[in-house]
């Protein structure tokens, strides 16, 4: 697939370089090339061959020997030049991404978007020792298992993109915007950070019940047809929690989104082996049933008080870091 990222190949007018092109686009210069040295070939008669041959020792002896009196014309030699984009290969900066961490209203987005991300790597982390010796399920089986929580999250995909699409409309009205996503919205006049989060405080609510049920079902050797449910809840819920969520960081940064989605990336991973790391150890001390309580506790009640400080003070700290950030230029 070709290169799509804004800082390698700008709005695509750049030409990615080295490993950034594909083996397409190499193959397609190399054969290019070599047309061009057959037609140069071809063009020389007999006539010419003097001619042609001096030429050639000239601009050989030119190439071979610098002309130390003559500069580089950038305008010929880069063929991207005056395009944005560097199209070539540099040492990737983790630090612009990392210092997302530390803006108040951007260190509540990226906990939103990592918590359900992490809660889902949690659960699948568990299903092998739950349906494994838990239940007395075969390999097969336990594999089968996972298809729960895999429907969940495709269904949880479709329902995303419908509610965000809803609550951006409904902002949008309420606050003298045309709904028509078509006509562009300035963001920075926008509060978007109430546009994505209009429904999350209902969902987030009911996912503690989910949660915590889970690990009560799982405890109590419930028919496996009941954490099996719960497992479609969880992984739909924790889908339409991180895409929109995962929509807010970059809404913010227009400018940067690679940045944006590197720091998402970051806290989620991180999150999500830090969790993982310690499951085994925590649930061979208090159990599977409170130790599901707890994720849904700390996930559920950390998550709604971030979503309630960022609709009211979210688009307040986003144009004072963007004012700073301007003065800063």
């Amino acid at each position: 697939m070709p290169e799509t990222g804004r800082s390698v190949v700008g709005n695509g007018a750049v030409q990615p370089q080295g490993i950034w092109a594909t083996w397409w686009q190499l193959l397609q210069r190399i054969l290019g090339r070599r047309r061009l040295g057959a037609a140069d070939a071809s063009c020389c008669d007999l006539e010419g061959t003097e001619k042609h041959t001096r030429l050639r020792g000239e601009k050989d002896f030119e190439s071979a020997v610098p002309n130390p009196g003559k500069k580089p014309n950038p305008r010929t030699d880069d063929p991207n030049f005056g395009k944005t984009g560097r199209g070539r290969f540099s040492a990737p900066n983790p630090v612009p991404s990392i210092r997302l961490l530390f803006h108040r209203d951007t260190a509540l987005i990226l906990w939103l978007c990592a918590t359900p991300y992490a809660m889902w790597y949690c659960i699948q982390a568990s299903i092998p020792q739950i349906y494994g010796p838990g239940y007395g399920f075969n390999d097969l089986e336990v594999g089968l298992s996972f298809l729960a929580g895999g429907g969940g999250v495709i269904f949880g995909g479709v329902i995303a993109g419908r509610l965000m699409d809803w609550s951006f409309k409904k902002t949008a009205i309420q606050a003298g915007f045309s709904p028509d996503k078509r006509k562009g919205i300035d963001i920075s006049a926008f509060p978007i950070e109430k546009a994505r989060s209009a429904a999350s405080v209902p969902i987030m609510f009911v996912s503690m019940f989910a949660v915590g049920g889970f690990g009560w079902a799982v405890h109590t050797h419930s028919h496996p047809a009941i954490p099996l449910i719960l497992q479609f809840f969880i992984g739909a819920k924790s889908t339409v929690l991180h895409q929109i969520y995962s929509a807010l960081i970059v809404d913010i940064f227009p400018a940067s989104p690679g940045t944006a989605g590197a720091s998402n990336n970051i806290c989620r991973c991180t999150l999500s082996a830090a969790i993982v790391a310690i499951l085994h150890p925590v649930v061979s001390s208090i159990g599977y049933s409170w130790w599901f309580t707890l994720l849904a506790l700390v996930e559920g009640l950390s998550g709604m008080v971030a979503v309630w400080t960022l609709r009211r003070k979210g688009w307040e700290w986003r144009k004072k870091r963007t004012a700073n950030d301007d003065k800063g230029r």
